[in-house]
């Protein structure tokens, strides 16, 4: 993980299960596109680094995907690129790739405020 994503939220650290970033719970719809189309799931838990995505969508490990989210307290969705890292049969672990200063203070921003609640 790069140091940029360590410091979105500042709530890194190592779990029980190695990941490197606390998870949060976010039940919520979501899109995301592959080089096959675009698709709907739902996100389970959200971290500074990525994200579980149920969905009955066939993807790789190692495939490219953009994560498009949408927040009532966001003025317009957040893309993220991403990367599968992980498949169970509900779904699919990604990982976010490196973000612009701009998807940061976003994502630092809406993350924040889900959290809060």
């Amino acid at each position: 993980m790069d140091a940029v994503n360590k410091n979105i939220v500042g709530k890194v650290v190592k779990s029980a299960d190695n990941r490197s970033a606390m998870r949060e719970p976010f039940d919520e719809r979501l899109s995301f596109s592959s080089a096959n189309g675009t698709f709907d799931g739902r996100s389970r838990d959200i971290s500074t680094t990525g994200l579980f995505i149920e969905t009955a969508t066939e993807l790789d490990i190692g495939e490219q995907i953009e994560v498009i989210l949408t927040f009532s307290s966001a003025p317009k969705p957040l893309r993220l690129s991403a990367m599968v890292t992980r498949k169970t049969e509900k779904g699919v672990g990604a990982y976010f790739e490196v973000l612009n200063q701009s998807q940061i203070n976003e994502f630092k921003s809406v993350v924040a405020d889900f959290s809060a609640k």
